[in-house]
């Protein structure tokens, strides 16, 4: 276990003259033990990062440390890290065992020692008594607990995941996703992992970092980054999110009101000078859909309650949930219900949205 810090590291890729930053004065720290995730869209600097640790690419500037010790100028092979990639990598002409033994191997431990580290590992993923097939002749999810045993093998300091999987179907990638966590948890390695599945993401991370554009624009717990996201950006990478723009109105009483066009919307955030633009996040699943009119009377509620009302333009049955497409005063929200109702709502019909005010998420550009 070990604590990896990242300091102000940039990279730039492209001519000298027109440089393209990949990582922009990014600075993190993953605490001993933590299973940490990396989140952005392609191209947003998070592979360049964790390449970056793991020592296939050199920054331009920055530190990079594991427990205190600088490793920017060490090769890979001393970095005492171990990584597993999206394909795998497995030696197709080698068995279950020699690929999980390749490690020892190259490092000189006794046949005697090997034989025993591998079946203790094979045992802890999983795959005891599979140690003579070949990678052909397993399932996607084997080999995928092959390549995390090879990595944790040789006991390396760090763990690096390049969207360990992403070849996955998905119902296999969420029964992994346990499994992964579970065995991390066993081990107690300190894990950095790559992915662009949001869902993965909030299942698997301790805490997340949102990248975009070689930066991280919000990093911590998944709950408190979905639950209260910093930018627009982010309310609408990690999850959905409807955006409403409109204008500060002052506050009372632990209440800010936000002027839309076609109304007012009530917020507990703080909120900028009178007039001035705010945008408003809101979840989609934090609205409650009622048939215009027939919602809760107003007072009803210990405070003050978000209404909209407007048109069903869509659903989407998703067995367990529905999701509604609704036109409300001009704007398209997004809504998720689940599928209590005996009869969901069909297009054209009149509704009305309500949500608390601590739903109203006040966010940047």
């Amino acid at each position: 276990m070990s604590v990896v810090e990242v300091e102000k590291v940039s990279k730039f890729y492209g001519p000298a003259t027109a440089p393209v930053a990949a990582l922009d004065n990014v600075t993190l720290t993953f605490g001993d033990g933590e299973f940490f995730g990396l989140l952005g869209p392609s191209g947003s600097g998070k592979t360049t990062l964790l390449r970056s640790i793991a020592g296939f690419v050199e920054p331009e500037r920055g530190d990079i440390r594991i427990d205190g010790e600088p490793v920017r100028d060490k090769p890979v092979h001393r970095r005492d890290i171990g990584m597993v990639f999206q394909n795998y990598a497995l030696f197709p002409h080698m068995s279950v065992f020699d690929n999980v033994a390749f490690g020892l191997s190259v490092r000189g431990v006794p046949k005697r020692a090997i034989a025993e580290q591998v079946a203790a590992m094979l045992e802890l993923v999983r795959l005891g008594g599979l140690q003579g097939r070949r990678p052909r002749e397993l399932s996607g999810g084997q080999q995928q607990r092959v390549a995390l045993a090879r990595a944790l093998i040789t006991r390396p300091r760090v763990l690096l995941l390049d969207e360990p999987l992403g070849a996955l179907d998905k119902r296999l990638r969420q029964e992994m996703q346990i499994e992964l966590k579970q065995i991390q948890r066993e081990v107690g390695i300190t894990t950095v992992f790559v992915t662009h599945d949001q869902e993965e993401a909030l299942t698997l991370s301790d805490r997340i970092a949102i990248f975009n554009d070689g930066k991280v624009v919000q990093m911590g717990p998944p709950n408190e980054v979905y639950e209260r996201p910093a930018t627009a950006f982010a309310a609408g990478f990690l999850g959905d999110a409807n955006i409403f723009a409109g204008r500060a109105d002052g506050c009372n009483g632990g209440l800010c009101r936000v002027l839309l066009d076609g109304g007012a919307i009530w917020t507990r955030d703080t909120l900028p000078a009178k007039g001035e633009p705010v945008l408003i996040a809101v979840r989609p699943e934090k609205f409650a859909l009622h048939p215009a009119g027939r919602g809760p009377a107003a007072g009803d509620e210990p405070e003050p309650v978000n209404r909209l009302t407007g048109q069903v333009l869509q659903l989407v049955y998703s067995g367990s949930s529905i999701t509604y497409k609704v036109d409300a005063g001009g704007q398209v929200v997004t809504v998720f219900e689940q599928n209590r109702s005996a009869r969901p709502f069909a297009p054209g019909d009149a509704v009305e949205l309500a949500w608390a005010p601590a739903h109203s998420v006040r966010v940047e550009p």
